[in-house]
């Protein structure tokens, strides 16, 4: 758990800086997020998504809002703690890639990956649905590099 902090409180910067789910913003004006959180808090009401309430995502997006409503269901502090975690298992994923690559004082990379993720314009705002996919995207990243290095994966496949 100690050693897991890092990526905690790397992850509360930035996306307490950047992110407009952050208590530092007094509001948040994209209405993507906000009918997110309609969606979400619906769910958790009773409500059958694309039958009495409709938006074009998915609905593990619409869940994660609505626990986030379920922690706070009149702010967005409970999606900005939901950020924050997600972001830290990125930074912990990303971590393990550096490491399988030999890179060493992976701390400077992580914030610099962090910097650059946090102020994309695809992240402009923060609690888009990409943002909660950094962890899975980085896992699969992760286990292609590791069999590369294990050389499980044949050659072919590498150049692929």
């Amino acid at each position: 758990m100690k050693k897991n902090i890092k990526y905690i409180l790397i992850a509360l910067i930035f996306i307490t800086i950047t992110s407009k789910l952050s208590p530092i913003y007094p509001i948040n004006d994209w209405c993507d997020k906000n009918s997110f959180f309609t969606m979400g808090k619906a769910i958790f009401n009773g409500k059958i998504i694309y039958k009495d309430l409709f938006e074009q995502k998915g609905p593990i997006l619409y869940l994660i809002y609505g626990i986030g409503y379920l922690i706070s269901n009149k702010t967005f502090i409970g999606v900005y703690i939901l950020e924050i975690i997600s972001f830290g298992f990125f930074l912990k994923i990303i971590d393990r890639v550096l490491q399988t690559l030999d890179i060493k004082n992976t701390i400077h990379y992580l914030f610099t990956i962090s910097f650059v993720i946090t102020t994309s314009i695809a992240f402009y705002g923060g609690g888009s649905a990409e943002e909660f996919c950094l962890p899975y995207i980085s896992w699969n990243i992760y286990i292609l590099i590791k069999n590369i290095k294990k050389q499980k994966i044949s050659t072919q496949d590498q150049l692929i």
